[in-house]
């Protein structure tokens, strides 16, 4: 395959994965799954909605960007056809790799369409706090996810003589949050250090068919 094929087919690769993920997590009402997807097919347009058809990210992001948008389908795929009972845990850990990943794509955008400089440690904290900003916005979905599913939500009910335990409900409820917080600042550094051999100035531009 030649570069130039490469660069042609390299994005429209990209976006399979992600699709599919949209596609599935709202077959299901995963909502934040179809967030995440949603959010990386819009990166994937915007080099060329604003620069010109063509038009794409650095290969390396174009590369990572396709692992957990296929590892969700192949964990979704697992729990369909012979059920996985860690299923969510799974997810949830990731659900912040896609996070990521896509704010990089968001974070050179930025850079490529505007006077913003931002250095490859800059997009790495940006791409954490955009991450476990998205965990937080989780919790909106997932309190009537919760509440669907039984669990004790409100003071009332953890008060008086009759009063629920509330750990389990804390567990859920926290665990998007917590994992979160610990594997975006992982995968964030593994992605930091997958890209060490990248120079800022050569991954916060777009690049042609030609080129990538």
């Amino acid at each position: 395959m030649t570069k130039a094929h490469t660069g042609i087919r390299l994005p429209i690769i990209s976006a399979i994965p992600m699709a599919v993920s949209l596609i599935i997590s709202l077959a299901v009402y995963d909502y934040m799954w179809a967030i995440v997807s949603a959010v990386g097919i819009t990166a994937l347009l915007i080099p060329r909605l604003t620069k010109g058809k063509g038009l794409s990210y650095h290969r390396s992001l174009l590369l990572v960007s396709l692992i957990p948008f296929t590892l969700y389908i192949v964990l979704f795929a697992a729990n369909v056809i012979v059920g996985v009972e860690a299923y969510r845990y799974i997810s949830l850990m990731i659900q912040p790799l896609a996070s990521v990943v896509c704010a990089y794509m968001l974070l050179v955008s930025v850079d490529a369409n505007s006077g913003t400089v931002l250095s490859k440690r800059w997009i790495f904290v940006f791409s954490v706090a955009f991450t476990c900003t998205l965990a937080v916005l989780y919790v909106f979905f997932l309190f009537y996810a919760m509440q669907d599913l039984g669990y004790p939500l409100y003071n009332w009910q953890f008060e008086g003589p009759d009063a629920l335990d509330n750990t389990d409900a804390n567990h859920y409820f926290m665990l998007p949050i917590n994992l979160a917080v610990i594997f975006s600042l992982a995968y964030g550094l593994l992605i930091d250090r997958y890209l060490r051999g990248v120079e800022a100035k050569d991954l916060t531009r777009y690049y042609g068919r030609e080129d990538n």
